[in-house]
């Protein structure tokens, strides 16, 4: 199944996944940071480390955010790139049937034509 879509598996789809974990891995540790922070609070302590890990992990998340945009808009176009050249490899670049009702050498003139292939090609 997968292997009739194999274009759309590329580097930037693999990247733009690996930035994803990431800023998911980010938005946790930002979750479990304000969740200590907030312990700390109702305990009566506030604890300064849990403070800023939050506030950087607040800016830091956007690092990733913008890497995995950049190879996802990558991505759509490799994919597109590949579906392209999957078209044109699959239907010799037509985009019509040709009814067999037509006299032979004109078929084949015509998909020459269309194949951009010399019009003596059998």
């Amino acid at each position: 199944m997968l292997s009739k879509y194999n274009y759309l598996m590329s580097q930037e789809l693999k990247i733009t996944a690996l930035c994803l974990c990431i800023q998911q891995l980010i938005v946790a540790s930002s979750t479990y940071f304000i969740a200590r922070l907030a312990a700390g609070v109702g305990q009566g302590e506030i604890s300064m480390l849990y403070a800023v890990l939050f506030v950087i992990s607040l800016v830091v998340v956007y690092v990733p955010a913008y890497f995995c945009m950049v190879y996802l808009e990558r991505a759509k176009y490799t994919a597109w790139l590949g579906y392209i050249k999957r078209f044109e490899d699959k239907f010799l670049g037509r985009v019509s049937f040709i009814l067999m009702t037509q006299p032979s050498r004109q078929v084949w003139r015509c998909l020459a034509k269309r194949a951009k292939l010399p019009s003596t090609v059998r």
